[in-house]
Parts: C-alpha cells; sequence; structure tokens
C-alpha cells in the first residue's frame, strides 16, 4: 500500500502537489488524503503499485533466431514488426533513439543492423 501511494505521487505531479498542499500543511491528515482516493490507490495496487509494465513475452522474444551463412563471421537477425514494437515498449531508449535517427540520420535496416 504504501509502494502503490508512493508509485502514484511520483507518476502524478498535480497529486503530488496537492498532497504536498494538503497533507505537508498538516490540513488534511495522511489517512484522509489516502482516504478519499481510495479507488485511485485500489487501481495502483491492483497494477502493482509500481506502474510497471509487463515484459517482453519469453514466446515471442524466443522467435529471434541468429543465422549465419557459414563463410563470413556475419550474423542476422529475423524481427518482426511485433517484435520490434516489443522492444520499443520495453526500452523507451530505443525507441528514442529510433525516432531520433530515422530515417533523418540512417535508414532503418542500419538503426536494427546497430541495435543487434
Amino acid at each position: 500500500d504504501v509502494e502503490a501511494r508512493k508509485a502514484l505521487l511520483a507518476g502524478n505531479k498535480e497529486l503530488q502537489g496537492l498532497y504536498a498542499e494538503l497533507v505537508g500543511k498538516q490540513l488534511v491528515s495522511e489517512a484522509d488524503f489516502w482516504a478519499a482516493r481510495s479507488q485511485m490507490l485500489e487501481a495502483a495496487t491492483a497494477r502493482g503499485g509500481t506502474g510497471q509494465r509487463a515484459g517482453i513475452a519469453n514466446a515471442l522474444m524466443a522467435e529471434v533466431k541468429a543465422t549465419s551463412d557459414g563463410k563470413t563471421n556475419t550474423v542476422k537477425f529475423n524481427l518482426t514488426p511485433e517484435m520490434m514494437h516489443q522492444i520499443f515498449a520495453e526500452k523507451p531508449a530505443v525507441r528514442k533513439a529510433y525516432i531520433s535517427h530515422v530515417p533523418e540520420k540512417m535508414s532503418e535496416k542500419e538503426f536494427w543492423t546497430r541495435y543487434c
């Protein structure tokens, strides 16, 4: 319950400001503050309270198979659009890099070649 409260405050600047104003200045007790937001708190607790998202499904990523031509030291990966989407969902920094580089600075193929 405490973790859910922390996650809610960390993820919602407006709520954080209201909390600081009301509870911080002792206008409302902490118990009353959270009692008025019981549905919000229950929803956060149901999500795990931390705001975390589910990871990449193992079955989906198990489909990523490396292939080699046997003549060179080159390894190739076959990424489907679904796999790319899952990588973006799991690693926001990769998505940000993709948006800032493709297609202006490099091709999509070059991006994924460097990433893999």
